[in-house]
């Protein structure tokens, strides 16, 4: 994360580093959760990017 932080100049919080489901066959209710609550903070980064953008309007 402090990688991609120092090459792209995203900062830290804006950046959600989640697992790859392609090859796995079972759940793991650990790292689902971790999945959906990083869901939910890009839904809500999201909303407020576009809540900004109808205010400047």
């Amino acid at each position: 994360m402090e990688q991609i932080n120092e090459q792209l100049g995203i900062p830290l919080n804006c950046i959600f580093p989640v697992k790859n489901y392609s090859e796995e066959i079972n759940l793991n209710n650990n790292i689902d959760s971790l999945i959906l609550t990083t869901l939910r903070d890009i839904i809500i980064s999201g909303e407020e990017f576009m809540n900004n953008k109808m205010n400047q309007s």
